[in-house]
């Protein structure tokens, strides 16, 4: 048989599973049904904006560090599936808003500053630190694009590839490695593109001495 039970608000008799749970009432659910309660958070979240956002403000400053600590390990443990999922979106929102979020990102360094070099600075470095050869590739491909060197056909996976096996022959030699263009972004004679096919990973010796030269 149905468990039945009238909601203390809207006084309708409903089924069992329309009401949350409740442990510390005699039939373990709440007393006003899931609608009602909700339409009350509505409202009472419409009239009191300022102090929710103050006491999660308070709430947020107070446990900063384990959330941050268990949304890294939460990220660290679906990095894949969040990539997939988000990238699409992220990549045009971020496009559509870019001097939004430039300047949004510079009034929150200054207005954070303390915060900013005591938690975020850190973590940046060591990402840094510990993803050399992505760092590395789009320290590139920024290059590329300012002078327009960077076709919109290029394989950006393949491309990063190539900074991979630098990296690793470094780890692996203990001799700098670096990805050079084969044909020179910025040539005397002759400029190349910033894509799969110009690439080669030399060592930093040959690259440097090899400089804008091409023959």
């Amino acid at each position: 048989m149905t468990k039945l039970k009238i909601c203390g608000n809207c006084k309708i008799e409903k089924k069992a599973s329309e009401f949350h749970k409740n442990c510390e009432s005699k039939d373990k659910l709440t007393s006003q049904c899931k609608v009602c309660r909700s339409a009350k958070k509505k409202i009472y979240c419409a009239n009191n904006q300022e102090r929710i956002a103050a006491v999660n403000k308070i709430w947020y400053f107070e446990n900063r560090e384990a959330q941050l600590i268990k949304k890294r390990k939460y990220f660290a443990d679906n990095r894949s599936d969040i990539l997939a999922r988000q990238k699409p979106y992220m990549t045009a929102w971020r496009r559509e808003n870019r001097l939004y979020l430039n300047e949004y990102d510079k009034n929150y360094r200054k207005e954070n500053k303390d915060s900013y070099d005591s938690y975020i600075k850190p973590y940046l470095r060591q990402w840094q630190k510990d993803n050399k050869d992505i760092v590395n590739a789009k320290g590139a491909e920024h290059r590329a694009n300012k002078i327009n060197a960077s076709p919109s056909w290029r394989n950006k996976e393949t491309i990063k590839g190539f900074y991979k096996k630098a990296q690793r022959l470094t780890k692996e030699t203990g001799v700098l490695h670096h990805v050079d263009h084969i044909v020179p972004l910025k040539g005397i004679n002759v400029c190349g593109l910033h894509c799969e096919a110009n690439l080669e990973v030399l060592t930093s010796t040959e690259n440097l001495s090899k400089g804008n030269k091409f023959n």
